[in-house]
């Protein structure tokens, strides 16, 4: 899935966009602990974005040592563009299947997403 992106964003500069844009500001060790991935990871990732101005750190009106992330209006210029794309790169992809073959793929998806929302 790399190439949908054309260079231009990484999967995880991806993902985290689109978390920030749907969950509002985040601190980093709850993005990491909600990716399940070191906070380490989260902290280079957040840097490359807000060195881009595609994210920025806010600091709590309650306790000013707590830094958020939030993305910009170019990173919701970028997660929009980049939507788009995927919904491309996906709509090729899915050419081949018949509909039939896409609802037992939907089915199959729905059960794991059941079962893992069960399990949490």
């Amino acid at each position: 899935m790399a190439n949908v992106f054309d260079k231009e964003i990484t999967s995880s500069e991806f993902m985290f966009l689109y978390y920030l844009n749907e969950h509002g500001p985040k601190k980093v060790s709850l993005l990491a602990d909600e990716f399940q991935v070191n906070r380490s990871h989260v902290s280079n990732v957040m840097e490359r974005l807000y060195s881009r101005d595609l994210v920025d750190r806010i600091r709590s009106s309650a306790d000013r040592r707590v830094v958020e992330m939030i993305i910009t209006s170019d990173g919701s210029a970028l997660l929009n563009e980049m939507k788009q794309k995927r919904a491309v790169y996906f709509q090729q992809q899915f050419e081949l299947f018949k509909d039939e073959e896409i609802e037992q793929m939907v089915l199959f998806f729905n059960k794991i997403q059941e079962k893992n929302s069960h399990s949490q």
